[in-house]
């Protein structure tokens, strides 16, 4: 058996031109994902972040009826407002190669060639953001988290009642 290919060097081209056109479209379709996933992720932490500033200031505005103990919860509310903050603290995420820029460079090029560095574009803009989406979830899921806890510490300190 020969290992010795068949397929001309066109053909190899144009096998080569349609493979990147596919992960070009693919690589975009990530990218566009991350871009939504984060400011999916935005409206969930402001949405949170309503409630949490709706439990503060229940909270302060019945401290008489609760006594001193309100405080415990509200700082809970406030470590929780604080993490919630940091998610939506901008970030710079990558949406991919400029496109005049990219014209500028290459719009004399082949086909393959741009396509080529194209997609090569669209990975490093992928693996930028892979970086920032881990740190937006686990501090959202943090923020939640304390949160929850602070909606318990209130209820509990809400039941005992001054005293």
């Amino acid at each position: 058996m020969s290992t010795e290919s068949n397929e001309s060097p066109a053909s190899t081209g144009a096998d080569e031109q349609a493979i990147l056109d596919v992960l070009v479209v693919r690589a975009q379709a990530r990218l566009d994902g991350q871009l939504r996933d984060a400011d999916a992720l935005d409206s969930k932490a402001l949405g949170v972040l309503g409630v949490d500033a709706a439990a503060i200031a229940l909270l302060v505005a019945t401290r008489d009826a609760v006594g001193s103990a309100w405080l415990l919860p509200t700082v809970l509310f406030g470590l929780a407002g604080i993490l919630l903050l940091a998610v939506l603290w901008p970030r710079a995420f990558s949406t991919g190669p400029d496109a005049r820029a990219f014209y500028e460079r290459f719009g004399t090029s082949s086909r393959l060639t741009a396509t080529r560095q194209m997609f090569s574009e669209l990975l490093a803009a992928l693996d930028r953001n892979e970086g920032q989406l881990p740190g937006k979830n686990s501090t959202f899921r943090r923020g939640v988290a304390v949160l929850v806890i602070a909606v318990l510490s209130a209820v509990i300190v809400t039941l005992v009642g001054p005293g």
